[in-house]
C-alpha cells in the first residue's frame, strides 16, 4: 500500500492505515453505523466479510491508539474501480484519516491494474462531493442505474 514500511503499512497523522483483517470486522461495522452509512440487505457484517473474500486488499482501515477511527472499502472488477464505502470517526474527522484511506486505496488499485484516477463513488451528497473535490477528483460522467423491481 503506498509507501510501504515492514509490514505494508502507512503512518499518516498518527494513524496506521492498513488492510482490514477478520479482528476488524466488528469495529467497522459500528463505526458504519455511527457514521449513518446506509445498511445493505444483507447487514454490515455480512456485507464487511464479503468484501474481504472479494477484494481483501481494498478493504482498508486507520487505526490510532489502538482503536479503529476510518475504514474505507472499494472493489475491481477489471474495468471499474469503485468506492462504497469511506467514513472517519466524528472524533477525528479533518486530520487527514480519509486522505490517507483514498491515497492507501488508490495505491492498491493502481497494484491490480485499474485507472485510479477515475473512480466510481457511491454517495452524491453535498459532503461527499466537497471531500472528493478537496482531494482532487472532480464530477465526471453520470452514470445510469436500473432497478428491478419484486
Amino acid at each position: 500500500m503506498g509507501n510501504r514500511g515492514q509490514e505494508g503499512r502507512i503512518d499518516r497523522d498518527a494513524a496506521v492505515v492498513r488492510r482490514a483483517g477478520r479482528s476488524d470486522v466488528h469495529a467497522i461495522a459500528l463505526l458504519w453505523e455511527r457514521a449513518g452509512l446506509p445498511e445493505s440487505s444483507r447487514g454490515f457484517r455480512n456485507e464487511i466479510s464479503r468484501l474481504r473474500r472479494r477484494d481483501p486488499e481494498l478493504l482498508i482501515v486507520a487505526r490510532r491508539d489502538g482503536r479503529l477511527v476510518g475504514a474505507i472499502a472499494g472493489s475491481y472488477d477489471g474495468r471499474t474501480a469503485m468506492v462504497s464505502r469511506l467514513a472517519v470517526d466524528v472524533a477525528v474527522r479533518r486530520q487527514g484519516i480519509a486522505r490517507a484511506l483514498v491515497d492507501a486505496l488508490c495505491a492498491q488499485l493502481t497494484e491490480l491494474g485499474a485507472t485510479a484516477d477515475e473512480l466510481l463513488i457511491v454517495d452524491d451528497t453535498p459532503a461527499a462531493a466537497d471531500f472528493w473535490s478537496g482531494v482532487g477528483f472532480s464530477r465526471g460522467w453520470v452514470v445510469p442505474c436500473f432497478v428491478r423491481r419484486g
